[in-house]
């Protein structure tokens, strides 16, 4: 596992925004999206892309376009609020959803999958809060019954404990 933490001015400043007891229900929804959408630009940086023609006002030219979208899967509740920020930045990507219930015993039981065909294709799990880390723990095993071989987990924020059983 690889862990990066994304130190940025403008994610510490949402962050704080979003922790302040003053912040409405609506202010911490937008919020939400906003870090959402920072921390996807930073988790597509290596998605692969190909060259394409591309026909602009003056002549043709070489692009790039992304090859491959990711399947993004939001653990819900919570991950939830940071769909927005990753389909905004990958709207042909599939979503999908996992539930879990029981993650206070830390014995996680799946009671919602949509998953697609995840074998052979990068999922980005979206979990903003890894606390102690049974849900998504539970959320990688699932996924790696299910084929999946290449994933990012991608949160806010992480406790020490949960980066620990992630590790394991």
């Amino acid at each position: 596992m690889n862990l990066i933490e994304f130190e940025h001015p403008l994610v510490r400043d949402v962050i704080t925004r979003m922790r302040s007891a003053d912040a409405s229900s609506a202010q911490f929804r937008e919020l939400s999206s906003r870090v959402s959408s920072l921390l996807a630009v930073e988790a597509t940086r290596n998605l692969p892309t190909g060259p394409v023609e591309v026909d602009t006002p003056l002549e043709s030219t070489l692009g790039e376009v992304c090859v491959d979208t990711p399947v993004v899967v939001a653990v819900l509740r919570a991950g939830l609020g940071m769909l927005g920020g990753f389909t905004t930045l990958l709207p042909d990507s599939p979503v999908a959803f996992l539930g879990f219930r029981g993650w206070e015993a830390r014995k996680p039981e799946l009671f919602v999958d949509s998953l697609p065909e995840v074998e052979g294709r990068l999922v980005v799990l979206l979990h903003p809060v890894l606390a102690a880390g049974a849900k998504a723990d539970a959320a990688v095993d699932y996924l790696c019954s299910r084929g999946c071989r290449e994933m990012m987990l991608v949160t806010v924020i992480a406790a020490p404990e949960g980066i620990a059983r992630m590790r394991k």
